[in-house]
This record gives C-alpha cells, sequence and structure tokens, in this order.
C-alpha cells in the first residue's frame, strides 16, 4: 500500500510538472479581466496585431485596432529581427505564444498588460467554405 501511495505521488507529481512546461490557451478577454492569474505563465492568445514605432499591440478585435483602443490590447515586445516579418502580419488576426506579464503595460503605460518572450506569432487562417 506503501509503495502504491508513493508511485502515484511521484506520478501525479510528475504530470503537474509536465503540465506546467505547457502554455495556457486564453483569451484577451480573460487576460485583460484577470492579469494577476496569468503574471510570468506562459499563454497562447488570438487577436489583432499592430506593429508600429512605440505602438506595439495585439488588439481584441479589428474594430479595437481600427480605433486605437489600448485598452482592449496587450503590449507585444517586438524582437528587432521579427519587426518587418510580422508587420507584413498587421490587422490580421493572428495567434501569439509568449508569457505575459500584468505589470507592463507598454511604452506608455496604456496597454492591459504585455507579452514578451514571444515564440510563435502566425496568421489565422480558417478555410473557406465549400
Amino acid at each position: 500500500m506503501r509503495r502504491l501511495f508513493i508511485s502515484l505521488v511521484a506520478l501525479f507529481g510528475v504530470v503537474s510538472v509536465s503540465h506546467a512546461a505547457y502554455p495556457e490557451i486564453v483569451s484577451l478577454v480573460r487576460l485583460i479581466a484577470a492579469p494577476r492569474e496569468f503574471d510570468g505563465k506562459r499563454v497562447v492568445v488570438m487577436g489583432v496585431p499592430r506593429i508600429e514605432f512605440e505602438s506595439n499591440g495585439l488588439y481584441l478585435h479589428r474594430e479595437d485596432f481600427d480605433q486605437g483602443l489600448t485598452k482592449n490590447a496587450l503590449w507585444l515586445a517586438v524582437p528587432e529581427d521579427k519587426r518587418n516579418e510580422w508587420k507584413a502580419l498587421e490587422g490580421k488576426y493572428v495567434l501569439v505564444e509568449g508569457t505575459f506579464n500584468a505589470e507592463n503595460t507598454g511604452h506608455f503605460g496604456i496597454y492591459s498588460g504585455s507579452i514578451s518572450k514571444i515564440t510563435r506569432f502566425q496568421l489565422l487562417q480558417r478555410e473557406s467554405p465549400k
């Protein structure tokens, strides 16, 4: 019985450690509404990017992007070597994977948090109905 207990503890310990290594898929709404819950965690989120000098954001909707509603957006820490590549996706829906920071609100402090250490930035493509 003791061996079974130790084996189960070891198994669940490994499962919880490996589970923590995966980013959490989360909505922008949830990040904005409960930033402390995700602070310092790896996340996958979708939105509409703007890649401009001192204005890199991931917006909730295209309308928020068009109107510059930065409270409905997160600051994006864009690596200089990725700027042109990511700029090509500006205004389109993308998937972003990175580390969320509730305290960093961007260059002018006008965003609702930030995403840094970005490892994925890709276009979301939908199949056309046949």
